[in-house]
């Protein structure tokens, strides 16, 4: 049997186009070789992070905490209404969230102030990147 046949052979076959084509025998002999399966990319939560949000958790990062949370506590907060803080820092003196915002809109205002209004025992902190510097305001309820 020889490569004629086996091309004929294949082009009974019912198999789509593209793969009838990596099966066949090229030109000059060679052997036309499907290309290797990318590996896929698994993504993680800080692939869904802005720029602030990532250049804050490098922050968090370089300051030691160990056990840093992104966006991983969601707080209900009313009917239908919740709060996802960015970040979440566990240490041996409690909880401390952070919200990290470029800008802030009413909404998300409203909700971190409830949120330390609800939960006074947790630590809710503001951070914003201002004039080149990280600027921190504790949320008092």
């Amino acid at each position: 049997m020889n490569a004629s046949d086996l091309s004929k052979i294949a082009a009974k076959l019912p198999l789509s186009e593209s793969v009838r084509k990596l099966n066949s025998i090229g030109e000059a002999g060679q052997r036309i070789v499907a290309p290797e399966p990318q590996v896929p990319r698994i993504s993680t939560v800080e692939d869904n992070l802005n720029k602030t949000e990532k250049r804050f958790l490098n922050e968090l990062r370089s300051r030691g905490y160990q056990n840093i949370g992104i966006q991983r506590i969601t707080l209900r907060l009313a009917f239908d209404t919740r709060y996802t803080p960015d970040f979440d820092t566990g240490q041996d003196i409690g909880h401390t969230f952070w919200e990290v915002k470029g800008f802030m809109r009413d909404d998300a205002r409203v909700k971190l102030y409830t949120a330390a209004a609800m939960f006074p025992y947790w630590t809710f902190v503001l951070v914003e990147w201002e004039n080149g510097a990280w600027t921190e305001t504790i949320v008092r309820p």
